[in-house]
Order: structure tokens, then C-alpha cells, then sequence
């Protein structure tokens, strides 16, 4: 790797990739390339410690892997050759398609690589969004013109990913745009709310009874539910609609526990006195526990 001569450094770093370690956190290989590509000064070396990241020919977890090192590397400069060679080179293999470049990432062998899966393909959105803007994003995600959501039909574990990574960049850099993609939280009768994305998804019953499908539906469901503790919450309207909703949601028995906290935590802020919020919690508790969940909706009117 340190030879004199640039063609005999090229060799040594095409043969590391055979020496790589994709689960290892602290693969020395990885910290080798980017090494090398910050500072090795010949361009032949520095073109081809570039294309010896050519996303389609790693697998899933080495991508991943690579894109986590990489972005919560403890150096800056390592930091800023992922940001600026390595994110935009792999989004570029996939012309520039989000929704493909989030599917490349995604390991689903269970809800904690879910969660790695979703919190590295957000980081890498975010340096994405900005290098390249957001309108390319929102037409290619379908947000609708008229308030810039997914349409339902189009709600999948990446597009939900790339949304809530949306929301997320424009929260971030407080962005003026950010009031045209925050939806209203009052379910207006044609209106696609928050509150109507979140209550539809329980109703296919694969999302229940497919153990791939009931994580893919708690993945969503989290996604969504982080969306929602996102708002300042100040509509009053939208607030009692939320508690109805989201006591529904506690009532199906299908939620996984990071849903069940994020719910519990929103409705902290949606009740703030203590006593009231206990009294609230307890008659929930009850309705849950009772006959049908029709009771449920009957506590929230209380």
C-alpha cells in the first residue's frame, strides 16, 4: 500500500477487498480505503480506490456496513470522503433513484437490522438531499402537489424511509419549505392525514399474520409515530383526533414494543396533567381489556 510505484499501490488495494470483514464495526480494511483515498496523490490510485466501492458488487451488509463506518467515522476527513465520493458515486449507480438506493440497503433478518437498516439509510439521505436538493425527491416519491404526502397505495418500508428522511433534512436546516411538507393532523374528510396513513395499515391481514410482514408493519408504523412526535402538537382538533387514533392503535395488540414507547411518549405530550393522563391510561387499560374495541373509542370521548 505504500510502494513508490502507483500501479503496484493499485494491486494491493484491489486485493484488501478479499481481506474485508462487512460485519465487523471496525473493519481495518474499510479505514485502508478511505486512507488511501484521501490522501494517496496519484490519480491512478485515487480513480480506482474509488471504483473498488462498486455498490452492486457488495452485498447488502457490506454496504451498509460501509456507508455506518464511514458516516460516524471518528475523523472528519474519512467522514467527508463518504459524503462526497462514496454516497454520491452509489447513488449515481442507481440513477439517482431514492426508493432504489434505500432498497439496496435493507437487511430485514430481523427488527434490530431493521433499525440499523433504517437510521444509516437516513444519514445517507440526508447528505444526499444536501448535495442534490429535494424537488428530484419529491417527484420521484409521488408526494402529492396539493400536500406534498404519499399517497397510501405508495407506502412502502422505503418510501416511508425516504420521507420521514425528507421531513427530518427540512426540520434540520429550517427550511421555509418545511410548513408545505408538515400535514395538517385534523382529518378532514379528503384530507390524507397523518392520523388516516396510520390507521389503514393494520388492515391487511398479512401485516399480522407473516412474521416478515407484522416487522414490516411495525417498521412503518415507527416511521410514522416519529413523524407525529416531530409536531409541536398545537392543534387542538388534530390533538383529539391523535388520542383516538392512537389508542386504536394500542388497542390491535400487534404494535412492537419500540411502537408501543414512541406511542406512550406522544401521549405525555398530548395529556399533560399527570392525574388526568393516569385516569386516561387506566380507562384505556380497561377498554382494552373489555369486551370489543368499540369501548376504546368511547374512553377517548370521555
Amino acid at each position: 500500500m505504500r510502494d513508490m510505484i502507483p500501479s503496484v499501490r493499485v494491486q494491493a488495494v484491489l486485493a484488501l477487498q478479499s481481506l474485508q470483514s462487512p460485519e465487523d464495526p471496525e473493519d481495518d480494511v474499510f479505514r485502508i480505503y478511505i486512507f488511501h483515498m484521501e490522501s494517496d496523490v496519484s490519480p491512478i490510485c485515487d480513480g480506482h480506490n474509488m471504483s473498488s466501492y462498486p455498490v452492486k458488487q457488495y452485498k447488502v451488509a457490506q454496504r451498509l456496513t460501509f456507508l455506518e463506518q464511514g458516516l460516524n467515522d471518528h475523523s472528519d476527513k474519512g467522514q467527508r470522503v463518504v459524503k462526497n465520493v462514496l454516497i454520491p458515486q452509489w447513488f449515481e449507480s442507481y440513477q439517482k433513484n431514492y426508493v432504489a438506493f434505500v432498497k439496496a440497503l435493507k437487511i430485514d433478518a430481523d427488527e434490530k437490522e431493521m433499525e440499523r437498516f433504517a437510521k444509516t439509510a437516513k444519514l445517507a439521505l440526508g447528505e444526499i438531499f444536501t448535495k442534490y436538493g429535494i424537488n428530484d425527491a419529491t417527484t420521484m416519491l409521488g408526494l402529492r402537489e396539493e400536500d406534498k404526502t404519499i399517497p397510501l397505495k405508495n407506502l412502502t418500508i422505503e418510501t416511508a424511509i425516504c420521507w420521514q428522511a425528507l421531513l427530518e433534512f427540512l426540520q434540520h436546516t429550517e427550511s421555509d419549505e418545511l410548513d408545505a411538507y408538515m400535514v395538517d393532523l385534523t382529518a378532514f374528510a379528503d384530507t390524507p392525514t397523518l392520523c388516516n396513513y396510520i390507521r389503514p395499515l393494520e388492515y391487511d391481514p398479512s401485516m399480522t399474520t407473516d412474521k416478515l410482514q407484522k416487522m414490516y408493519f411495525q417498521s412503518m408504523m415507527q416511521m410514522l409515530l416519529e413523524i407525529v412526535a416531530s409536531y409541536d402538537l398545537g392543534d387542538e382538533v388534530g390533538r383529539e383526533n391523535l388520542k383516538k387514533v392512537l389508542a386504536e392503535k394500542l388497542a390491535c395488540g400487534d404494535l412492537g414494543e419500540g411502537n408501543v414507547k414512541t406511542i406512550m411518549a406522544i401521549f405525555e405530550r398530548l395529556v399533560d396533567d399527570v392525574e388526568e393522563r393516569f385516569r386516561f391510561c387506566v380507562d384505556l387499560i380497561n377498554a382494552i381489556l373489555g369486551p370489543s374495541r368499540a369501548d376504546v373509542s368511547n374512553t377517548i370521548r370521555r
